[in-house]
């Protein structure tokens, strides 16, 4: 969120040099940690079209109703590929026992180098309704991956 103020000109560097004293003694690394909440672990065999449609109840969400968060653990990678331009993006069919589903990872192509086919992940990811050509499927939006 942002804030702002006005400030006269002749004391914009007094006050950038106390606000940069007080940031130093308040901000520590662990402040400055990406955070991700998660609401709940799901198992793929969980996520289905009763569940996609229970979470769009929660809708309309944003700032103060955050789309929920859930955890998936012991996720095998069985395909991979980068999108969008400049593969900035992940494509990922990922599966749990008998579960595969595709998912996005967006900002994910940093990572790609990284992943390997059959590789197991832990994962945090939001479910979102994917349509394309006409069909409707279920598509994990990912959040984050551990190794």
């Amino acid at each position: 969120m942002a804030a702002g103020f006005s400030i006269e000109t002749k004391n914009i560097d007094t006050f950038s040099r106390e606000i940069n004293k007080i940031a130093r003694k308040l901000i520590t690394k662990e402040l400055l940690q990406r955070k991700i909440k998660i609401d709940l672990e799901l198992n793929f065999r969980q996520i289905d079209n009763k569940l996609l449609e229970a979470l769009k109840k929660f809708e309309p969400t944003g700032l103060g109703n955050p789309e929920p968060s859930f955890i998936g653990k012991d996720v095998e990678i069985i395909g991979i590929r980068t999108v969008g331009r400049d593969a900035k993006h992940l494509k990922l069919k990922l599966k749990q026992g008998e579960q595969v589903l595709d998912s996005i990872f967006f900002g994910g192509g940093e990572i790609y180098s990284k992943l390997k086919m059959g590789s197991k992940v832990d994962l945090v990811f939001q479910i979102e309704e994917d349509l394309w050509s006409g069909f409707r499927n279920i598509q994990l939006k990912v959040r984050d991956i551990r190794f």
